[in-house]
């Protein structure tokens, strides 16, 4: 018999829903309630505070915590304190250094979520990258802009800055392909920050922005000595397409053949090829 997990969620805000919808959709999963001091309806049980769903005696195995960031610590060493789950924090887990280092403890009880580390897109790039024989990118452009900078203060203030709020996603998206990394520079303004970092094979940038309302997007360039190939590899939202062909053409800027993808959803590839090197299709992810 499949081992039942029991979980409670602890916030019941944007994020929550699609962690709800998700854990819904488990056969080994039972939402046992969430928390939340204002919600008015939701798929589970609701409990105004923590407290309170513990004195419910509740008996959960994984506590999700998708709460405002600066909540973040307290809420996950109350929870592993009171109770013997999991727990699985949403990104990011604390605001600074010093946050996380307090949490050293507890660590083998504390998880992390990094949502687009395991998006279907980057999973079908990562595929792609190693079906082709290619090594470590040379660089590597992530670019998030979200437009925020209309919200209200106390709504801001929950994510902190451009540079908290998407500088996980940006990191476990750019982890898979490099590895480590070291910051060679870095300025955070609060609605928009900048990141530079070297790696093995080259150096990338992170930018994100609250100013604008553009589709996160991150572009990966790979250079193969042996072969003379480079491209680019640009897994970008709402959805791939679920096939796509290329076609010849001329890069304006390195004089080289190119193919570019055409494509019917929001992958969007560019590979350029050495002279003579013939054009192919590939499929990407369903989903």
């Amino acid at each position: 018999m499949t081992e039942q997990h029991r979980v409670l969620m602890v916030g019941l805000g944007t994020i929550a829903q699609t962690h709800l919808q998700v854990l819904g959709q488990r056969r080994d999963v039972t939402l046992v309630g969430g928390v939340d001091p204002v919600a008015q309806a939701a798929v589970v049980p609701v409990f105004r505070s923590l407290d309170d769903a513990l004195a419910a005696d509740v008996a959960l195995t994984l506590a999700v915590v998708a709460t405002p960031t600066d909540t973040h610590v307290r809420l996950v060493r109350d929870l592993v304190e009171r109770t013997d789950a999991l727990v699985l924090s949403e990104k990011p887990l604390a605001t600074t250094r010093a946050e996380v280092d307090g949490l050293a403890d507890v660590a083998d009880r504390v998880r992390v979520a990094h949502h687009f580390a395991f998006s279907p897109e980057v999973e079908w790039a990562l595929r792609f990258t190693l079906a082709a024989g290619w090594t470590r990118p040379n660089r590597v452009l992530s670019v998030f802009n979200d437009a925020y900078a209309g919200l209200g203060e106390a709504r801001l203030a929950s994510y902190v800055s451009t540079w908290v709020d998407s500088a996980p996603n940006q990191l476990s998206l750019l982890a898979p392909f490099v590895g480590s990394c070291e910051v060679v520079g870095h300025s955070d303004e609060r609605f928009r920050a900048v990141t530079v970092l070297d790696h093995e094979g080259g150096r990338s940038v992170l930018a994100s922005n609250w100013l604008a309302a553009d589709t996160p997007r991150s572009r990966r360039r790979w250079s193969t000595p042996a072969t003379g190939r480079c491209g680019w590899i640009t897994p970008r939202s709402p959805r791939p397409s679920s096939r796509t062909a290329w076609s010849p053409g001329t890069s304006g800027t390195t004089g080289r053949r190119v193919a570019r993808r055409r494509t019917t959803g929001g992958c969007t590839t560019y590979c350029s090829r050495t002279p003579g090197t013939p054009g192919s299709a590939y499929r990407s992810p369903p989903r």
